[in-house]
């Protein structure tokens, strides 16, 4: 004896043996739409005898009709996420299949319903209003076993039947499958709660970005330099800085600009006089040269000292002082005489510009360093 069970999802019939049943623990898979389900609950006795296809077509199509309608009202409470049923087109109904060891009926095809009846059974059982109950105890077997599935990625959410894809070739109708079922409304889950994982990503996010990005913060430096008030700041800093690098060159040149602008002598000693500073003949010491010099014993032990000294500069320079070293034949020096600018004769204190300067010195020199004596040497200096 075999028996027929009942897809709650679509509603599909199909046939199924007690062997089925104790190999998957009453667990099958719709051929059709591919719902896993307990087949127990809907599980119903069928007699094997044979009959004519004429007089099974109508009772045939009269209860898949039925059964298609109830299943239909079923579907809401068990997928939420159907709100209408499924309708079953007459190329989908997936024909029953005996088991190869009863008797040889399984090989004679099933009959087709006619699309009059079906047609007609489908509008009536879509004009049902009232949704049929469930049995408890269904409701409680299901919630234990979806309990006990473990949880699975979310490529293995369920899919709604409409979304699925419908087969290529007939499957067996009530095979064990060992796949596991999800409830419908964990698709609706991730939607839900989505957002809230979206605004923590978000707000994360937010808390790792720096505080202000670098454009704003060189925009802001820019306009801070640009603006008016620290233009005007950096002309006067600029005014100040140039005021005291010219105060500066002033102090140090006041000789050399003294002598080269004589009109400007007055303002320069005003200058020094607030400075505590004074003018004075520019000291140029390269600009001084010793043209000639020439020195003459005239009598025993007096000699006399001739040079002549040129200023190269266009300006009047300070006398320099004067350093004579008398050495002897190896060049060593026996006996040295600096002499200062007030003790050359005459006490001079210029060197005219581009013009010379005449000297004549009277030396008296010692015995003993007469007889060793053999040349001298002579230099001018700045002290």
């Amino acid at each position: 004896m075999s028996f027929t069970t009942r897809c709650p999802a679509c509603g599909t019939t199909f046939r199924i043996v007690p062997d089925q049943l104790k190999i998957s623990d009453g667990w099958v898979r719709c051929g059709h739409c591919a719902d896993v389900f307990d087949a127990t609950l809907f599980l119903e006795g069928r007699d094997d005898a044979p009959t004519s296809a004429e007089t099974s077509r109508p009772s045939s199509i009269e209860t898949m009709a039925q059964e298609s309608a109830a299943g239909s009202t079923v579907q809401p409470s068990v997928t939420e996420s159907a709100e209408k049923p499924t309708p079953v087109e007459r190329d989908s109904v997936v024909p029953s299949i005996q088991d190869p060891d009863e008797d040889e009926d399984w090989l004679v095809p099933p009959s087709l319903p006619q699309p009059e009846d079906f047609v007609e059974g489908l509008l009536a059982a879509s004009s049902l209003n009232e949704p049929t109950k469930l049995d408890p105890s269904f409701l409680d077997d299901l919630r234990k076993f979806e309990q006990a599935l473990p949880t699975t990625s979310s490529k293995a959410v369920a899919e709604t039947p409409g979304s699925l894809p419908q087969p290529s070739a007939p499957t067996v109708a009530g095979a064990p499958v060992p796949t596991q079922r999800e409830e419908a409304n964990s698709t609706i889950e991730p939607a839900t709660s989505a957002p809230d994982e979206a605004d923590e990503l978000d707000d994360s996010d937010d808390s790792q970005l720096p505080a202000e990005p670098n454009f704003v913060r060189q925009a802001r430096r820019k306009a801070f330099w640009q603006s008016r008030g620290m233009h005007w700041a950096q002309i006067s800093i600029t005014v100040l800085l140039a005021s005291v690098l010219l105060a500066q060159v002033l102090v140090r040149e006041r000789d050399r600009i003294a002598a080269a602008y004589p009109s400007s002598v007055t303002a320069m000693e005003t200058m020094c006089r607030a400075l505590n500073c004074s003018i004075g003949p520019v000291r140029d010491i390269e600009s001084v040269a010793i043209d000639s010099s020439n020195l003459v014993r005239r009598l025993d032990n007096f000699y006399s000292f001739d040079l002549v000294l040129r200023n190269g500069s266009h300006v009047a320079v300070a006398m320099p002082a004067l350093e004579l070293s008398l050495t002897d034949s190896r060049d060593g020096v026996i006996s040295r005489r600096v002499f200062l600018p007030e003790e050359l004769p005459g006490s001079p204190e210029l060197v005219p510009p581009q013009g010379s300067l005449s000297l004549s010195l009277r030396l008296s020199i010692a015995d003993k360093n007469q007889s060793s004596m053999s040349g001298y040497r002579a230099l001018v200096f700045y002290p």
